[in-house]
């Protein structure tokens, strides 16, 4: 049976753009992710995560390197297994303790890697939201928001090298807890393990050209193509800089509506759909508000064409209908900021 693919709400928390290095960093655990954050920080002694987030912001445009590293999907569900999956293999149980919640095994279980497979195949919950280290790689790192300008591959390391160097950038190896199976998972992993890997990370295997063939040894080539973020995510990026939420897009929207800027409340909510598509109320509350503003514009042809002046704020703030969408929400989000 086919896996359910249809993305729904990806959090932002991966993408690292380093302002001083102007390079952007899609992070892909289980692809070399300590590494390249070590690599970008210098050298860490101390929780390379941690300190990235630290320095880092979201990117205002696709106008610099963005990079990303992907991993053979068979590999990378078996490292995933043996670092994570099972009472005992972590210090934390970060991912393990969230992960038998959710696909109903004991906290104190060690299952197989079959059985671990078979819940990821058979479970309800959208793949998109499976925890990052085990999701699908399209959806970490955002393939239908943003187009790497680099997509570099674990196994191919010295051609990782030398693009950091030529971005002046030393790559400082750092793996704290190597599990050896970008060598070993062909002699790991059964045909009926492989078989169920083939339907979760169907869109892996596709997207980033890695052979389904379990036996191949060649591994696809690093990609160079020119960079692009999608609208939503640049809308995404802006409030988040700003420090601002959805939430904090709804409010300001409600605010507008309540003033009688109708224009601006319709705009911001209908970037809001772009990022929760599936939201039933926030359409109806556009449909809503399109039908006000349409009854709102006749009302003022009415009168010009009676050669009155119209008495509504509409007309008043008519010359930002007819601005760029864009440019006016950029407007909105800038004039709505909180105060320093």
């Amino acid at each position: 049976m086919p896996i359910n693919t249809s993305p729904q709400y990806i959090d932002l928390k991966n993408i690292l753009h380093h302002p001083d290095k102007s390079i952007t960093y899609i992070s892909n655990p289980k692809a070399a992710c300590s590494t390249i954050k070590n690599s970008l920080l210098g050298g860490c002694t101390g929780n390379v995560h941690r300190a990235i987030e630290e320095i880092c912001e979201y990117p205002n445009d696709s106008n610099h390197e963005i990079i990303t590293i992907t991993r053979n999907p068979y590999s990378r569900a078996i490292s995933c297994y043996k670092n994570k999956i099972g009472w005992g293999k972590e210090t934390t149980g970060n991912v393990w303790l969230p992960f038998a919640r959710a696909f109903g095994f004991n906290a104190h279980a060690k299952p197989t890697f079959l059985e671990f497979l078979k819940a990821l195949s058979s479970t309800k919950i959208n793949p998109s939201q499976f925890d990052i280290h085990y999701r699908p790689q399209v959806f970490t790192l955002h393939s239908k928001d943003i187009t790497p300008s680099y997509i570099g591959r674990i196994e191919d390391i010295n051609s990782l090298k030398l693009f950091l160097e030529q971005n002046s950038i030393k790559l400082l190896t750092r793996n704290p807890r190597p599990t050896g199976s970008t060598g070993t998972y062909r002699d790991e992993i059964n045909p009926e393990e492989a078989s169920l890997i083939r339907l979760i990370y169907a869109e892996d295997f596709a997207h980033y050209g890695y052979s389904t063939d379990l036996s191949a040894m060649a591994d696809p080539a690093p990609i160079r193509q020119k960079p692009w973020i999608s609208e939503r995510y640049q809308l995404r990026f802006r409030l988040a800089n700003l420090g601002l939420t959805n939430r904090d897009l709804k409010r300001i929207a409600a605010r507008h509506k309540k003033s009688g800027n109708l224009m601006a409340s319709l705009i911001l909510k209908q970037h809001l759909l772009t990022m929760r598509p599936n939201s039933n109320k926030l359409r109806a509350s556009i449909s809503q508000l399109e039908e006000r503003i349409r009854a709102q514009q006749n009302k003022n042809k009415d009168w010009r064409d009676k050669s009155y002046p119209s008495p509504t704020r509409e007309k008043r703030n008519s010359h930002d209908r007819n601005t760029d969408p864009q440019k006016y929400l950029s407007k909105i989000i800038w004039m709505s900021r909180p105060c320093p």
